[in-house]
């Protein structure tokens, strides 16, 4: 992570004394703008305490409680983006024009992100399941023993899969009935006194 990528500073030196107000383009003809709250002020090198003595709440703009004193310098090191452990709470400016602007929003924020490593907070949607996070969808999956009155159906179907069809009763395997066609076919059907077993009676 590059300190020259995250941190602006802006230098103002103070014209007269007494100087409360700091604000527009600063020594460098850099134009003054910060995100509140994260940002660092010095005054001759000495770091300054938020709201005992300055505020800084209006993103182009720090006012001293007290006044500097002519000549005195006044760095305000700017965060244009801040780096914390919650994702929900990383927040990041990016201005070009340097007039006739308003700002609104102090933070701009990225939306937490569920933590994908427990299944139950993975969002799905599958036909046939209640259930609508991954956790929850596998457990009533493994519990339904695909069990259905419909044939399953879609690219995840394999040759060996089972399938209890609750229409006619029968649990069926999907295999090759003939080259290159595979269908749902009866595994046991039972007839009088014989069992039929995949086409092998016994």
């Amino acid at each position: 992570m590059s300190a020259s990528d995250i941190l602006q500073t802006f230098t103002f030196t103070a014209s007269t004394d007494g100087q409360t107000v700091f604000s527009g383009n600063d020594d460098n003809s850099a134009f003054l703008i910060y995100i509140a709250e994260a940002v660092e002020i010095y005054l001759n090198g000495v770091l300054l305490v938020e709201n005992i003595d300055y505020t800084a709440t209006d993103l182009r703009k720090v006012t001293l409680i007290q006044g500097a004193q002519a000549g005195d310098t006044l760095s305000i090191v700017a965060f244009q983006r801040r780096t914390v452990p919650s994702a929900s709470e990383i927040v990041a400016l990016s201005i070009s024009e340097q007039d006739n602007f308003t700002v609104s929003i102090n933070n701009f924020a990225i939306p937490t992100i569920a933590d994908t490593s427990n299944p139950a907070n993975i969002p799905v949607s599958v036909p046939g399941l209640a259930s609508d996070n991954l956790a929850d969808a596998l457990s009533e999956l493994n519990s339904n023993h695909f069990k259905s009155d419909t044939e399953p159906t879609g690219p995840l179907i394999d040759e060996g899969d089972q399938w209890y069809d609750t229409d006619d009763n029968q649990l069926k395997v999907y295999r090759e009935t003939s080259p290159g066609t595979f269908q749902w076919v009866p595994l046991i059907v039972g007839t009088d006194d014989s069992d039929t077993v995949d086409a092998g009676s016994f």
